[in-house]
């Protein structure tokens, strides 16, 4: 079976004037990204850090939200550009298919292990700082046997993230891409003994290695994807680790 659609990925490897001060950092994160979910992860004098907008699944006690987040475009200098750009953004086709795939991959997913499973016919916009993304919120009620393990292990990773049909996009981009995702794109979140927990996408991301790092970014290439059009998508997803880090 040929792929349908193949997330690709790029690493922009920065050098800093000085040593990153990671609690500076976060501090700019939350204050430029607020509708995203910001997060580090220590390891010795290395630090993997983001600001993702990208929620994988939310449960409160039983009842899980996911989130289908694809299809990409900038935000506009103007009120009125911003919109033209949003409602060109719902009617493009490339990105409505390339949403579409999420959301149909995301009701199979979980579709054994939930009931009263409510997903809307169609997209909106989802607006943040430097971008704006198809959004469509996925509602669902968990049966009693299964735990957000299930689900995570079911939604990982995504069309949104890898590609569509899985296996054959994910060995793809084994073969091809050249980089080390490590961390970049993996699930991460909490949970606590009330049967409340939530999972994001570790997208918008870099890692932090004293003075230096190294920032990823994807774009879905599809049938009717425009080579250099993709590549300036990975530009835009840049920023918001670009712009706090003095870029």
């Amino acid at each position: 079976m040929k792929q349908k659609k193949i997330v690709l990925a790029r690493e922009l490897r920065l050098e800093l004037k000085n040593k990153a001060e990671i609690s500076a950092i976060i501090d700019k994160l939350i204050k430029t990204q607020a509708t995203s979910y910001i997060f580090a992860f220590e390891n010795g004098n290395d630090c993997f850090i983001g600001a993702t907008p990208e929620r994988l699944v939310k449960l409160e006690k039983n009842q899980l939200l996911s989130t289908c987040l694809a299809g990409t475009a900038p935000r506009g200098n103007t009120k009125e550009e911003d919109t033209r750009i949003g409602i060109s953004l719902l009617d493009d086709e490339k990105n409505r298919e390339e949403h579409d795939f999420v959301v149909k991959m995301i009701k199979r997913a979980i579709n054994d292990y939930c009931t009263d499973i409510d997903i809307p016919g169609k997209p909106v916009i989802y607006p943040l700082k430097n971008l704006q993304h198809l959004f469509t919120p996925v509602i669902a009620k968990l049966k009693d046997k299964y735990s957000i393990f299930d689900i995570v292990r079911e939604l990982h990773p995504t069309p949104a993230l890898g590609g569509t049909p899985t296996e054959e996009s994910l060995a793809f981009i084994r073969e091809h891409e050249q980089l080390d995702r490590g961390w970049y794109g993996a699930p991460i979140g909490w949970l606590d003994s009330n049967q409340n927990s939530e999972f994001a996408v570790a997208i918008r991301s870099g890692l932090i290695k004293g003075d230096k790092a190294s920032l990823f970014a994807g774009c879905g290439v599809v049938k009717d994807s425009d080579i250099e059009a993709e590549y300036e998508e990975t530009n835009i997803k840049f920023l918001p680790m670009l712009s706090v880090l003095g870029g």
